[in-house]
């Protein structure tokens, strides 16, 4: 991510004098979670605009990152010389057909700088990326040109069943040519993992994304707006943990102000940077507040879970005596993860006197059923359960398949039978990239950032999906309504 850093900041440095910074929807997004609004003003920009806004023309220089779906707006926009001036960035390839058509349209040779500058996505958080497109073949398009921003040489493995990932591999091999690889890059599908996006978040920015509005640098509810920005603290300090110990630790945050606020002979910044941290604590109480209910409503339906998962006979009749209808759809679909598609391998299930009963909670969810096996699990059969830490509480202890199988990659146990390796060339590879088609959840995120925080410190994790998925999404998309 550094070396992206420093491409968009020298991209920012270009022109003189006051200036114009021209985005898109997409740029704009990029842009934003990174580069704080007092440092854009340090470029000496004066005017944020969008290329979709009308404007009138003005006598300034203006720096433009844009992404390839505005190439047609951009043409119209040097036709018409809104600007004095253009220095024009494209977080993509061009091809040679692309640029001259830009070279056709600017008859004014207005356009000083045309260059790519490849960061197709939306860093959502510190190790972890989404990426700009509406297809397959776009958002492998991304995939490539980011890698190619990030400087990756990677060794390229993929999820052995699924031919998105199989194609998605290819592709990114087809424009590699290195001799050496600084990286190790797993493509992988969603379906590897279908448990995960199901299950309850009970760490405070999973469960931001689960019950509240989630966006890169902001959280939003009803008419609050919260802005997560790099200088949050208390987000960084509180966002893989319960809400048990943010509610603790904003108490301590809003002392450390108060007495703060109190010392003699402070100066007024400070006395303004404190009044915007403790503005920004309050926004942090609403919004725990707002989710917290969410953990006495869950608790006993994702007990249930997890008693399905790890095969504790549970009475399924008990567990959902006072559930909503989308509490019990979600048991549902674990249950039907568990019994069809990631059987026990405990033989020892059926002479257990105590065992389960037969009745079944999934068999009232027939057309649900048969749609979240078509649009999700497909025809893979491979489909494993997580697991659980033995010194956690349940709810902190889950461990998502991500972990053991990047776990087994770092440690050279991964199936080569599973997760070929497409091209295997040497190299130091200390970074493990990530790509999740079909989106990555909140809980593989903070587990694999915890599990490279303990057990390989000296290397790095990336994470990159086409978006943030959430339990909500995937009950939506078999028809049923979310409720909260």
């Amino acid at each position: 991510m550094d070396s992206l850093l420093e491409d968009i900041r020298n991209a920012l440095g270009r022109g003189d004098g006051i200036k114009a910074l021209l985005l898109d929807e997409y740029t704009r997004d990029s842009i934003s979670p990174i580069i704080s609004h007092a440092e854009l003003l340090s470029y000496d920009f004066f005017l944020f605009e969008t290329i979709k806004s009308t404007r009138q023309p003005i006598d300034v220089s203006c720096v433009a990152i844009l992404s390839k779906t505005s190439l047609p707006l951009l043409a119209e926009e040097v036709q018409k010389q809104v600007y004095k001036e253009y220095y024009v960035f494209i977080t993509d390839e061009l091809s040679d057909a692309e640029i001259e058509e830009i070279a056709k349209k600017d008859i004014n040779g207005i356009i000083k700088e045309l260059q790519e500058l490849y960061f197709p996505g939306i860093p959502v958080d510190d190790n972890l990326i989404v990426l700009n497109g509406t297809n397959d073949q776009e958002i492998a398009q991304s995939l490539a040109c980011l890698l190619k921003g990030l400087n990756v040489s990677p060794r390229i493995r993929y999820l052995f069943g699924s031919e998105l990932s199989y194609k998605t591999a290819m592709y990114i091999d087809s424009g590699s040519k290195c001799k050496n690889t600084n990286s190790d890059i797993l493509i992988l599908d969603r379906v590897v993992d279908l448990f995960t996006p199901i299950m309850y978040p009970w760490t405070y920015q999973s469960m931001a994304a689960e019950y509240l509005e989630y966006k890169p640098g902001m959280i939003t509810w009803g008419h609050n707006n919260l802005c997560i920005s790099k200088d949050d603290k208390f987000f960084k300090e509180c966002k893989f943990k319960d809400i048990v110990y943010a509610t603790e630790r904003l108490k301590d945050s809003f002392e450390d102000v108060k007495v703060s606020r109190e010392l003699a002979g402070e100066f007024i910044t400070n006395v303004k940077n404190k009044a915007k941290e403790s503005n920004r604590l309050t926004m942090h109480l609403k919004a725990i507040t707002e989710i917290s209910n969410a953990c006495v409503e869950n608790d006993s339906v994702s007990e249930a879970m997890a008693d399905l998962i790890e095969d504790v006979p549970i009475n399924l009749l008990e567990s959902i005596k006072e559930a909503t209808e989308q509490q019990k759809l979600r048991l549902a679909l674990i249950e039907y993860l568990c019994e069809v598609t990631a059987p026990s391998p405990n033989i020892l299930k059926t002479f257990w006197k105590d065992k389960q009963q037969k009745w079944i909670l999934f068999d009232g969810y027939k057309k649900e059923i048969e749609l979240f096996t078509k649009t999700y699990i497909k025809n893979y059969q491979n489909l494993r359960r997580p697991s659980y830490e033995r010194n956690q509480s349940r709810k902190l202890g889950y461990i998502p398949e991500l972990v053991r199988i990047i776990t087994d990659l770092k440690n050279n146990r991964l199936s080569t039978t599973k997760y070929p390796i497409l091209r295997n060339i040497p190299g130091n590879r200390k970074t493990i990239i990530v790509f999740m088609s079909g989106g990555i959840s909140f809980i593989e995120y903070r587990a694999l950032v915890l599990l490279f925080t303990k057990e390989f410190p000296k290397n790095d994790i990336l994470l990159i999906s086409n978006k943030i998925i959430t339990a909500n999404e995937i009950l939506s998309s078999i028809s049923i309504r979310p409720k909260h």
